[in-house]
């Protein structure tokens, strides 16, 4: 049965004869646009009834200062070029960013009369680009994609417990109590965010998922059908420490002893990618193990087809127990069987009857579970269709109804008892 569409109620003055002013949403993240499907979801749910959206992003060399993709209005901004790697050159890059926004979101409010502006972090602190807005009866929303605290303590390796990641929490629990509305990608980063502080009703889960309109070609495996000559494993994004490549290499040397026709191929580009490619010409798996780089949406499905298994290695940390990494839910709904990291939060969404785990960190353990599925293609069959089935339950259109529907309780007319009721049933979807 087709989902009902809410419209969002739009606030102006009705006068005989005349259109209602339109609603008006700006989105701001500290990223380029298009390219981020989160985003694109958000905004489309948002366009589908009836409200004009703005994003305000990061510009590219060449880019235009503005422009139209899909109904949304791009507005790009200068940054400094992505500097990463010491904490002085982060938060400098996220203060540059943050005034030039500051006066963006100002100006442009005055002019627009935004009804909310929703801020998305990295870095935290970005939301109070909104201080206009807010001020003069705009309302904010802050989507977490990531928990700062977890991530920085991760990344540098400190305790949660720390003075500079204490900081960060209560720089977290600021930006939510200047909110009037939270969400994140899952219910272990809603917890996280609870813990220290936050109000459990501010905080709503929309979790990342796959556009439909790309990943549409089911490619389940044949639990009948014998290997090809090669067993072949891919991965794909971005390729940094978090991702866990070295265990995928390593696991692939001590798989090949057993199975030396195992293939994979690494696509994607990142700070790591000579490293890798380092290890593998170390392990001498130079004609085992391609790194491809990045390719087009197109080569990408090619490699996608050629592939017995998805492999997903995150590292396991305070960080990774909170998220799901969007590959995973493109092997998932492309009926890819996937091999992955044993995470809180991947564990949470999908069991052992949906993919096979091993544990993070461990290339004996990843080369056992790649093993197991080589030898094993109705394991492999069963694990993509449970995976794909578990993966529906949270598609991208029901994950769209959700925020949509958070927004509506925002700055909607409907009662708030009635929107929470919508709320819940949508999860349970």
């Amino acid at each position: 049965m087709a989902r009902k569409i809410v419209p969002i109620v739009n606030h102006g003055v009705e006068i005989s004869g005349a259109k209602q002013a339109v609603s008006r949403v700006c989105i701001v993240r500290q990223d380029y646009h298009p390219g981020d499907s989160r985003i694109e979801n958000q905004a489309q749910s948002l366009i589908e009834r009836g409200v004009s959206v703005d994003i305000i992003c990061m510009k590219r060399a060449g880019e235009s200062f503005t422009s139209k993709n899909n109904g949304i209005r791009i507005i790009r901004l200068p940054a400094l070029k992505r500097l990463r790697g010491t904490i002085l050159a982060y938060l400098l890059e996220y203060v540059i960013f943050w005034v030039i926004t500051f006066f963006a979101v100002t100006i442009l409010h005055f002019w627009r009369r935004y009804q909310l502006v929703q801020v998305c972090n990295l870095p935290d602190f970005l939301v109070f680009v909104a201080i206009f807005p807010k001020l003069t009866g705009g309302k904010v929303l802050v989507d977490f994609r990531e928990c700062m605290p977890e991530m920085y303590a991760a990344k540098y390796r400190v305790s949660m417990a720390s003075r500079p990641i204490q900081l960060l929490s209560w720089l977290e629990q600021a930006c939510v109590r200047f909110s009037d509305g939270a969400v994140t990608c899952t219910e272990q980063m809603r917890q996280a965010i609870i813990e220290r502080g936050a109000p459990p009703e501010k905080i709503h889960v929309m979790m990342n998922s796959v556009d439909p309109a790309k990943f549409n070609h089911l490619l389940l495996p044949d639990p009948e059908s014998e290997l090809s000559d090669t067993f072949n494993i891919v991965t794909h994004g971005s390729i940094i420490p978090r991702y866990g490549h070295e265990t995928l290499i390593r696991a692939i040397a001590l798989l090949r002893h057993d199975v030396p026709e195992v293939r994979l191929r690494i696509l994607g580009r990142g700070q790591q990618q000579r490293e890798i490619e380092a290890l593998c010409h170390l392990l001498d798996l130079d004609d085992v193990i391609e790194v491809a780089g990045f390719v087009s949406f197109d080569v990408l499905m090619t490699h996608l087809r050629w592939a017995h298994v998805g492999a997903v290695t995150m590292v396991r940390n305070q960080e990774t127990d909170l998220i799901h990494t969007l590959k995973m839910q493109e092997y998932m709904i492309l009926g890819i069987p996937v091999v992955i990291s044993q995470t809180t939060a991947v564990e949470a969404y999908f069991d052992e009857c949906c993919v096979q785990f091993f544990h993070a960190g461990d290339p004996e353990d990843l080369a056992k579970a790649l093993l197991k599925l080589r030898n094993d293609p109705i394991r492999r069959y069963q694990l993509a269709v449970n995976a794909y089935a578990r993966c529906r339950l949270y598609s991208t259109a029901s994950q769209k109804e959700i925020f949509a529907n958070v927004v509506q309780e925002m700055i909607g007319s409907k009662s708030r008892s009635s929107l929470r009721r919508s709320l819940r049933r949508a999860h349970e979807r």
